[in-house]
């Protein structure tokens, strides 16, 4: 629950505010972050002691292997091919654009790099030249899918982001994941931690029999950062470096000089960050290897013979195992299909008037020697091709280009088009489509083609768990929407006094013109295409809410315009509802709309449910006291036309409202403030109160004496909100692994996992 986790944090941040800094602190937007493996292996294993245990068998295994293999006595040489498919996400990689030639060329340097083919593999630093060691494997683009037809191994979707994440993402990883015993999966995004950063750079995952199974084994890295995008090549090995954890090795500088990599040559050191070849960072360990690819230097160019050693047994894991054998090589297509008919896509997507009609076509091109009998004009029905599952009031177009390519289409409105009425169709091509017909093809027929509709559009309205931002504690408070990449974080811009922030990172919000700064709109303000539309930018270009300069908010409440991109990929505006304390120094936002159409209008303020009540929070804490009492209040709002009966005093429960689970010694207020306004309380003193006392549904439910009408015509009239004990305190000790920060090793983080604090981490950095 987030406002628990919020409220533990703010228990114990004095303990770490004086050492503790958030992410921005060490690296900024502009410079681009390595790797993010050990910080998702810790989290991943402190969820999964399962995994943990595993992997403790696993590395056992992998020394005996590797005694093995040196001695020779294990097997011989073995050559290994593993089938990759690519999941891109989105178009713009700040400037820089990913196709099916940047993901070949990239996998094509990996390749290199394994074998040591790489242009500077003899500029290795001359102390580890005879340590290199090679690899013969090769991570080779599928040529079938999970269905058995033929594709190019790269799939392009609408922007996403947040896939770096350890466990947050899964439900909506496996929707586009690939057998991951058949497949390793790379996902290309912007946005790796839906965190608004659009520097980091890659994140891999070792070896795991549970995210196997739960298709989320996966690489996730950045596309400006691919081969060919941005201006460092030397950088661009850090893909090199995260295939490297895919096959289970730890960067050479994990925990510092004390833990090591567990490779026997590859010298103790800490992260280096440039080319160092002469400073010894370990007392006793010499200088360190800065031309290993598993650091982070800017000389990356070689693995070690022990290294080879450790991927070679990492292929024996049985998440690893099956992706080499000859079986799965040839149900993934690596030794080629032939003559056969290769579709762009699959999916059919209907178009923005939600009208039943189709946006988009596909092209099918004639591969490996097979050629279209037809190279203008329409194929015929019937005559050159067969279709069948087509939705009713559709029909297929097949339009010839050349003698190896034809645009599949679809023309018409479909009779039923509710998101209920997904299907998959197929078009099978006939002797007469193809050069000397089609018994020597693949594939004749093009299958699972996908019909995707949506439902007619509508407001969505999300009465989400407030998001508080303040200059003291919650300096940075990511959230999500759900939909689309709907993703964005309160924030306070560190360099400047009380600089409140929203981050939308690409995303546009509403803004006064010529400016940065967010407009405060009225409830009923329009927002659609015609208002001042502004991106979002790297951490320091974000979008002002209150600045020195712009105090249009302080003290007031209003909404804030802001766009993001569906999952059709298409643009649509929404309304978050927000203040900002007169102080300037804090801001909140409580609730959020947006509409489905993408050129509708939405107004401010506007719900789509008619009369409703609206909660400044959902949750009541019990008081820092820990004797039962509660704190704090929640004001009900009465919105889009709803009213109270009752201006001023207290409501009577029993005449205007009911109320039910309420704990034993509290009793429930509800005082009025106006015809739209009224603040709910829980006075007394509940009789048993520690953790296991929660109470998720206490409800209160208004009567028709409470409104001018009657509450039948009011949306929520009875609403549940949550009660939130605290067991009586005590002092929580954990012997957390130790670390330790100096001038070598610059900075450290820890988790605390007590049952409340599930994600939060503190760095240790020092400055030279």
């Amino acid at each position: 629950m987030k406002k628990t986790i919020q409220k533990q944090m703010l228990k114990v941040s004095f303990l770490l505010v004086l050492f503790s800094s958030s992410k921005s602190t060490v690296w900024g937007q502009g410079s681009r972050v390595p790797c993010g493996t050990e910080k998702a292996m810790k989290k991943h294993y402190n969820k999964n002691p399962v995994s943990k245990q595993q992997a403790l068998e696993f590395d056992q295994f992998t020394r005996e292997f590797v005694q093995n293999t040196e001695v020779g006595r294990m097997m011989s040489h073995t050559t290994y091919t593993i089938p990759v498919v690519v999941h891109v996400f989105g178009e713009d990689f700040e400037g820089y654009s990913v196709d099916d030639n940047i993901i070949k060329t990239a996998l094509e340097k990996v390749n290199e790099d394994f074998h040591g083919l790489n242009p500077d593999f003899n500029e290795v630093i001359p102390l580890f030249r005879n340590r290199r060691g090679t690899l013969d494997v090769s991570f080779e683009l599928a040529k079938l899918d999970p269905n058995g037809n033929p594709t190019t191994g790269i799939n392009y979707y609408p922007q996403k982001s947040g896939f770096g994440q350890d466990d947050t993402y899964d439900d909506q990883i496996r929707q586009y994941a690939w057998d991951n015993y058949k497949y390793m999966n790379l996902y290309v995004m912007l946005d790796l931690y839906a965190d608004g950063a659009t520097n980091n750079s890659g994140v891999g995952w070792y070896p795991d029999s549970g995210m196997s199974d739960n298709n989320t084994a996966r690489i996730v890295y950045n596309g400006r950062y691919l081969w060919g995008n941005d201006v460092d090549n030397e950088f661009q090995a850090t893909l090199t470096h995260e295939f490297g954890h895919y096959l289970n090795l730890i960067h050479t500088f994990e925990g510092g000089c004390n833990e090591g990599d567990q490779v026997d040559d590859t010298p103790a050191t800490t992260a280096n960050y440039d080319c160092n070849t002469t400073t010894v960072l370990c007392s006793g360990a010499g200088i360190p290897n800065a031309s290993n690819y598993m650091d982070y230097s800017s000389c990356r160019r070689m693995f070690t013979v022990g290294q080879i050693n450790r991927m070679s047994a990492a292929l024996q894991h049985p998440s690893r195992h099956p992706l080499w054998q000859e079986s799965n090589l040839q149900s993934t297509g690596i030794y080629g299909l032939g003559p056969h008919l290769l579709a762009s896509g699959f999916r059919f997507y209907e178009d923005v008037q939600n009208n039943g009609g189709i946006e988009n076509s596909v092209t099918v091109t004639a591969e490996d020697g097979a050629e279209f009998a037809v190279t203008d004009g329409d194929l015929i029905e019937g005559i050159h091709f067969t279709a069948s599952n087509i939705p009713s009031g559709l029909s297929v177009r097949i339009q010839a280009n050349s003698s190896t390519s034809v645009t599949v289409s679809f023309e018409g409105n479909a009779s039923f088009h509710s998101d209920s009425n997904d299907l998959e169709g197929s078009i099978t091509f006939l002797n007469p489509a193809i050069v000397g017909g089609t018994s020597g093809l693949f594939n004749p027929s093009i299958n699972n083609l996908l019909f995707d509709f949506i439902n007619p559009y509508q407001i969505v309205y999300g009465d989400m768990d407030n998001v508080f931002v303040n200059t003291t504690f919650f300096t940075w408070v990511p959230f999500e929407l759900g939909v689309g990449n709907a993703t964005f974080g309160g924030f306070v811009f560190p360099e400047a006094e009380n600089n409140l922030k929203l981050e939308s990172g690409s995303k546009a919000l509403v803004c006064e013109n010529n400016s940065r700064n967010i407009s405060l709109l009225e409830k009923g303000d329009p927002i659609n295409s015609s208002n001042n539309w502004v991106e979002g930018g790297f951490w320091n270009e974000i979008l002002d809410l209150r600045s020195t300069s712009y105090r249009a908010w302080e003290g007031r409440s209003g909404y804030i315009g802001f766009q993001f991109t569906n999952e059709q990929g298409r643009v649509v505006n929404g309304w978050f509802q927000a203040s900002v304390s007169s102080d300037g120094t804090s801001y909140t936002l409580y609730d959020f709309a947006y509409h489905e159409d993408p050129n509708a209008t939405l107004y401010a303020g506007e719900s789509g449910l008619g009369k409703r009540l609206a909660l400044s929070e959902n949750l009541f804490f019990e008081d820092d006291l820990n004797d039962g009492t509660i704190a704090g209040d929640i004001v009900i709002s009465a919105e889009e036309g709803a009213q109270f009966a009752v201006a001023s005093g207290f409501m009577t429960e029993g005449t205007h409202f009911t109320t039910s689970n309420v704990p034993s010694g509290l009793n429930v207020r509800i005082q009025a403030n106006g015809g739209n306004s009224a603040v709910l309380t829980l006075e007394g003193t509940a009789s048993s109160h520690n953790g296991s006392n929660d109470i998720s549904d206490l409800t209160v439910n208004f009567l028709d004496a409470a409104f001018i009408g009657s509450a039948s015509s009011i949306y929520n009239a009875s609403f549940a909100v949550v009660l939130d004990f605290a067991n009586p305190y005590e002092v929580i000790y954990k012997d957390i692994d130790d670390i330790t920060v100096n001038s070598g090793n610059t900075w450290g983080w820890f988790y605390l996992h007590d049952g409340r604090i599930d994600d939060f981490v503190s760095f240790m950095k020092m400055e030279n």
